[in-house]
């Protein structure tokens, strides 16, 4: 049982961190929205913002 508790633990840390990271990902995207109008290429604008995210995940 101790084992086990520790595995929920470390479970909760990455649902936490994924949260984060996506709330990351959201800021991005709307960091780039205005830009990406200008440009009238919003996939770019999010390819863009998706390949800096990886950094988030680094732990």
């Amino acid at each position: 049982m101790h084992g086990q508790s520790k595995c929920s633990q470390e479970d909760n840390k990455v649902k936490q961190f994924m949260s984060q990271s996506l709330i990351l990902q959201m800021r991005c995207s709307l960091r780039h929205y205005k830009t990406t109008l200008q440009k009238k290429r919003p996939k770019m604008g999010r390819l863009k913002c998706v390949m800096k995210a990886p950094e988030a995940y680094k732990l």
